[in-house]
């Protein structure tokens, strides 16, 4: 029976061992995931996860791969796990891990199609985030609240864009305002408001150059061009679009493509008249 017991102590033991050596890693995962999430998901994929038998760890594990996910673009699709972490952090955890729990799932109920219940997980989301002030996180949900308005053509994605903006102004990083602003300038375009549109992406374009910026630079010139279509003014579109095909690192050739085509056609037109 002593044997028995020093057995099944050595195991406790060894297992709270095991499971302390998880959470340092999981502890140094979370200050890294943000910054750097690719080195964040090599260690997340380098611990096994046949291992988990602890819930707690188990859900910690799911909330930070699935955020390395998201943030390194790559689009979740099966939500059981994170379910499964959101009930979880739900009864146990935190503010801020039920935020990024209820906010992942609404990513992936938006990636899966399954828009009202999505906007319904990231309004939730939003109410956790507004209770420890995460002006990061904020303005991430209020941008994918704006993003998710955006095939509906719903009124809301300019109040959604203009908060995603007053969010990342308060955390005060130049990238993230310089990205809010474009979305910004993309519900001015998506109401119709043409000239307030042209106004700001002149503005977010300068911006761009001067924080060496080429993603916001590009984003800035494919809108402008699509603005200026609109209006009709296509000698300005089709030199912004020449300016992005001379761009190396830019990703939306084919939505470029796509207006270059109407450029010529609305310049065709104007000739022929």
């Amino acid at each position: 029976m002593r044997i028995v017991l020093i057995l099944l102590s050595a195991f406790f033991f060894a297992n709270c061992a095991h499971y302390r050596d998880f959470e340092i890693a999981l502890d140094r995962i979370e200050s890294q995931v943000r910054d750097n999430p690719a080195l964040a998901q090599k260690t997340l994929d380098s611990i096994a996860q046949f291992e988990f038998t602890n819930l707690c760890v188990e859900s910690r594990y799911v909330l930070l791969d699935t955020y390395c996910k998201y943030r390194l673009n790559k689009e979740g699709k099966d939500d059981t796990r994170i379910r499964k972490a959101e009930a979880y952090f739900y009864k146990k955890g935190n503010h801020y891990q039920k935020m990024m729990a209820l906010f992942l799932h609404a990513q992936i109920l938006k990636n899966a199609g399954f828009y009202h219940e999505s906007m319904m997980k990231f309004k939730e989301s939003l109410y956790e985030g507004e209770k420890i002030e995460d002006h990061f996180m904020l303005g991430q949900i209020y941008t994918q609240m704006f993003l998710l308005c955006i095939p509906n053509t719903d009124s809301d994605q300019l109040l959604f864009a203009q908060k995603a903006l007053s969010e990342y102004q308060q955390y005060q990083d130049s990238l993230y305002i310089l990205d809010g602003e474009i979305n910004l300038a993309i519900s001015y375009y998506n109401q119709h408001q043409y000239d307030s549109c042209v106004e700001l992406l002149n503005q977010t374009k300068e911006k761009a150059i001067l924080l060496k910026d080429t993603l916001g630079f590009s984003k800035s010139l494919l809108f402008l061009a699509e603005c200026e279509i609109s209006r009709g003014n296509y000698y300005s579109a089709f030199e912004y679009l020449q300016t992005i095909q001379g761009i190396p690192t830019f990703r939306y050739t084919s939505r470029s493509n796509t207006l270059l085509a109407m450029t010529y056609a609305g310049l065709h037109q104007k000739d022929s008249a």
